[in-house]
């Protein structure tokens, strides 16, 4: 046995020469493991466009919209949107305007690549490709190499 006699005292040298970094220490290593703590700690806003996303769908006021995949957009009424993130945004979202809400919310993580428009009179969203959303979104949490079906 090496911790018998002199193993011991070697041991203990080693381990007090050893330098320790205690900022490395406080950090979690890169992983899936990691990457699902992330996700089931999402709330509000962003476990609202994590849920769209990785389903691939926006679900709202009876109708489900599937997001495209690319080069195409997509078109979304803006009443489906408004309806699938009122569960997530809280009883504040209720004294403010919903369009303006979703919208800057979209923008945060989206940029200008969803805008807002008419279509035949319905308040619409277009958004890119979903391939394009879920890169944007990833480069906003932090995490460009997400792997979407880590949940599933």
């Amino acid at each position: 046995l090496q911790f018998s006699g002199a193993g011991m005292d070697a041991f203990l040298t080693q381990v007090s020469k050893r330098q320790i970094n205690t900022s490395a220490v406080r950090r979690a290593p890169a992983g899936s493991g990691l990457q699902k703590q992330k996700l089931l700690s999402l709330t509000g806003h962003r476990a609202w466009v994590f849920d769209f996303l990785s389903r691939g769908y926006v679900a709202g006021v009876g109708q489900r919209t599937v997001l495209e995949h690319f080069p195409r957009e997509t078109v979304v009424d803006f009443d489906v949107l408004e309806d699938s993130s009122k569960s997530y945004l809280g009883r504040h979202a209720e004294n403010r305007s919903q369009i303006a809400n979703v919208m800057n919310i979209l923008h945060d993580y989206f940029g200008d690549s969803v805008r807002l428009t008419d279509s035949a009179g319905i308040r619409c969203v277009v958004f890119p490709s979903i391939e394009a959303l879920r890169t944007s979104f990833s480069k906003k949490v932090g995490n460009p190499d997400f792997d979407w079906d880590l949940l599933r």
